[in-house]
């Protein structure tokens, strides 16, 4: 039976968030936001977790989970691409394996919508989470509207996004310097480079938001206070 692992990407700058504790290391309700973002994972059942992080960061997030023998903490790469491929590298896993990418800066997963994506995989071959469009969607040029898209043909991209082992370390490999940069996410990369990897829609939801600002960290602990985790 295929086992399932994740790759919890946590190597961002960021710098939209500001002031001195890295996003990774902020408090949300009084754990970090790592924390909160791997947890889940290893709620659900998943056989080994890496998590990837800046390279100044990496005792620090690697106390957070000391004994926990399932979760392995290594350095990123330049580019979201290349943190996930430094991720998959370390992982002991079978090509068959499911494998499942998230963002730790959506630190409200849970372990429900977890289990949908690793069971899309298993069904289609590649999943990802994602919410439908509320707002009316534009095209732009130089500043001006080109195009008034229908907006139901568009969802928003939320993670985790799983595939097969094998499949997602063949599209990883095959990306290039020139196009690594491009690509935010690993739906981005099979599409480009294992075209024939169908990848099903999980329903995700809001409160699966990706903290970027202060703000967001605020909210997140809002929906905390009104929703606990189970």
């Amino acid at each position: 039976m295929a086992s399932t692992h994740a790759v919890v990407v946590a190597a961002g700058s960021g710098e939209r968030f500001g002031g001195d504790t890295p996003k990774q290391l902020a408090l949300l309700a009084g754990t970090p936001i790592v924390v909160w973002a791997v947890r889940p994972f290893l709620d659900a059942g998943c056989a080994s977790v890496v998590v990837v992080t800046r390279d100044d960061l990496l005792v620090e997030v690697g106390s957070l989970f000391a004994g926990e023998a399932r979760v392995k903490v290594v350095p990123g790469g330049a580019t979201r691409a290349s943190s996930t491929h430094n991720g998959l590298a370390a992982l002991a896993a079978e090509d068959d394996d499911v494998v499942l990418v998230h963002d730790a800066a959506r630190p409200l997963i849970d372990t429900a919508t977890i289990a949908g994506c690793r069971d899309a995989v298993l069904a289609h071959g590649g999943a990802t989470v994602a919410v439908a469009v509320g707002d009316t969607i534009l095209a732009t040029s130089d500043d001006a509207v080109t195009e008034v898209p229908d907006r139901a043909a568009y969802m928003r991209a939320q993670t985790p996004q799983g595939f097969l082992y094998g499949d997602l370390v063949a599209a990883h490999e095959a990306v290039h310097d020139d196009d690594g940069a491009a690509i935010t996410d690993e739906c981005g990369v099979v599409l480009r480079h294992r075209p024939d990897v169908a990848i099903a829609i999980v329903p995700g939801s809001e409160r699966l938001m990706k903290i970027t600002t202060r703000k967001d960290l605020e909210i997140a602990e809002r929906l905390l206070a009104d929703s606990p985790p189970l």
